[in-house]
C-alpha cells in the first residue's frame, strides 16, 4: 500500500512539473495551424540563356508549375523542367523563391545532375543568376527572362 502511494505522488509531481509545458506546446500549435489557401500557377516560363560549364547551350527555357500561399505568406514551390530542344531532351527541375517586401524576387532552383541556379533579387520576375555545381563551386551564370 505504502508503494502505492509513494508511486501516485511521483506521478503527481511529474505532472505537475510537466503540465505547463504541455499548455505551451500545445498552445503553439494552434497557433500554428493558421493556413490559407494555396494558389497553383501553371505553366511559368522563363527564356535561360546559360554561360556555364556543364550546362548545355542549347537549353534555352524553364517552364515549372508553382504552388504558393502570397496572402498569408511570401513564398513558393516550384516543380517543372528545363528544356533543350536541339538535344531533345529536358532536365527536372525543382525548387522555390521568395518574394522580398520590395516585391523581388529570390528564386532557387535545382536540375540535372545537381546544379543549382541562384537568382537573387529579380525584378520583373528576370534577372542575372548564379549557376552552381553539386560539388558547390560556380560554373557560370545564367540570365532568367519571364515569359
Amino acid at each position: 500500500m505504502e508503494i502505492k502511494l509513494y508511486l501516485r505522488k511521483s506521478k503527481m509531481k511529474i505532472f505537475r512539473l510537466f503540465f505547463p509545458i504541455l499548455l505551451i506546446v500545445y498552445a503553439q500549435c494552434v497557433n500554428a495551424q493558421t493556413i490559407g489557401s494555396p494558389s497553383s500557377y501553371a505553366g511559368l516560363k522563363w527564356a535561360a540563356s546559360f554561360n556555364a560549364t556543364g550546362v548545355p547551350n542549347s537549353c534555352n527555357e524553364i517552364v515549372v508549375d508553382g504552388i504558393a500561399d502570397f496572402v498569408r505568406g511570401s513564398g513558393i514551390t516550384l516543380v517543372g523542367y528545363l528544356n533543350c530542344p536541339a538535344l531533345n531532351t529536358s532536365y527536372v527541375v525543382t525548387g522555390g523563391g521568395y518574394l522580398t517586401v520590395t516585391g523581388r524576387l529570390n528564386l532557387a532552383l535545382t536540375f540535372g545532375n545537381g546544379y543549382v541556379i541562384t537568382c537573387p533579387e529579380m525584378s520583373q520576375l528576370s534577372g542575372n543568376c548564379a549557376v552552381t555545381s553539386n560539388a558547390g563551386y560556380q560554373v557560370g551564370t545564367t540570365y532568367l527572362q519571364f515569359k
